[in-house]
């Protein structure tokens, strides 16, 4: 089973999320895709169970807030 998310400072910023490419967000370690899923801010995500998912689920989740930061930006 996946642990739960801990709380760590956000590396990424709107606009490095939203510059992010597939095989960028492809590569990344299960923190750092949590880490994008955050700063995208994607409001139905419950922020607490990201740890629960799986890395599949995790990477289209930060394609997800990619395109939300593509709009922010």
């Amino acid at each position: 089973m996946f642990s739960s998310v801990q709380e760590s400072p956000l590396t990424h910023s709107v606009k490095s999320v939203a510059d992010l490419t597939m095989e960028q967000i492809h590569a990344m370690e299960r923190s750092e895709l949590i880490q994008v899923i955050q700063q995208g801010r994607v409001p139905f995500l419950e922020q607490d169970r990201l740890g629960t998912h799986d890395t599949p689920t995790l990477q289209q989740l930060a394609m997800l807030s990619r395109q939300s930061c593509m709009r922010q930006a």
